[in-house]
């Protein structure tokens, strides 16, 4: 009788806990990330800080824009197989949720794409292409633009012309690039090729930003030589996307720089490494630099002060950045 009982209850039992397992992986592994992110809103824009020069006409929609950073997608020298695919199942989820849910109508990733970009060779480039492609998929009506940082080409004496190439072809990328949506003026920079020093790369960055700044300048009629300037059609203070470079590197690291740089210790801390100048401190004379800081002194950061950031849920691995994401309106 006993084993009868046993017989007739262990199927429906072992049905009960595949079913309620089953569940649980769905709700964790997929269902979550609809009821966390759904929580999230798009700012409220406060009349008090429009920008006077749009004029606030009733038939213009904000731009909605997406801002992530430090997603470091893992490569084969330091990336385990099972660390990669679960950063990426989340990622991938964590992004296609809000595309679900948000819509936004453009996306902006600030850099650090790629955790070995500047180590990796063209077959491996490639496959991180196609793998930012399949995970930040964004549908027809949204737009989604790319800032290089130094994980995926190097530090500045790092770049070569190839890595710095196939990262403008692979993700459509230059090192500057004006966008305008609906009359909000975006300005994209590699903050790598700003070292002023007449690099391969940092020339033509000069003279892109030179004429970014012309332009701006013109469509606030301030200058007289505006006959090939590029058209805007009506100016508002424009919005700076870059990296920021990190200030302190590991001792280990110092060889792929290539500048100079001051040795620096903590004492007690135990934590010591080499101080960078920052591109931003290295530009300060010449041309490009009175450019760029008009640019700079013009850029409106009072549209990021109200929006909302949220971490991704995927646990923190040593030596990289979490990746964040941002809405902003």
């Amino acid at each position: 009788m006993y084993l009868k009982t046993v017989k007739t209850l262990l199927p429906r039992t072992l049905f009960n806990m595949s079913l309620g397992l089953v569940f649980v992986l769905f709700f964790c592994e997929y269902l979550i990330y609809y009821v966390v992110l759904i929580q999230c809103e798009w700012p409220t824009l406060d009349p008090r800080k429009e920008d006077p020069a749009l004029g606030g006409e009733a038939t213009d929609r904000p731009v909605r824009a997406m801002f992530i950073a430090d997603t470091h997608l893992l490569g084969s020298r330091e990336g385990h197989w099972f660390d990669k695919l679960r950063r990426e199942w989340q990622m991938y989820r964590a992004f296609q949720t809000m595309m679900t849910l948000h819509r936004p109508d453009v996306v902006f990733v600030l850099g650090d794409v790629f955790d070995e970009g500047q180590w990796c060779g063209s077959m491996e480039f490639e496959y991180y292409i196609k793998r930012f492609h399949s995970l930040f998929h964004v549908p027809k009506d949204t737009h989604i633009y790319v800032v290089a940082g130094n994980h995926d080409m190097g530090f500045h004496y790092a770049i070569t012309p190839y890595r710095n190439q196939r990262f403008i072809h692979g993700l459509k990328s230059p090192s500057v690039r004006r966008l305008s949506l609906r009359d909000n003026h975006f300005v994209l920079i590699n903050s790598m090729a700003l070292e002023g020093d007449g690099c391969f790369l940092c020339r033509p960055t000069e003279i892109a930003v030179n004429k970014i700044a012309k332009d701006l300048k013109c469509a606030r009629k301030i200058g007289n030589d505006c006959r090939n300037a590029s058209a805007i059609s009506r100016y508002s203070r424009p919005i700076l996307l870059q990296v920021s470079l990190p200030t302190i590197i590991p001792l280990s690291d110092v060889s792929r720089i290539g500048r100079n740089v001051q040795r620096i210790g903590s004492g007690s801390s135990g934590v010591e490494g080499y101080q960078v100048p920052g591109a931003m401190g290295m530009l300060v004379e010449g041309s490009v630099g009175a450019a760029f800081r008009y640019i700079e002194s013009a850029t409106d950061r009072r549209r990021s002060h109200t929006s909302r950031l949220q971490k991704d849920t995927s646990g923190r691995r040593s030596g990289i950045h979490d990746p964040v994401f941002q809405l902003a309106q």
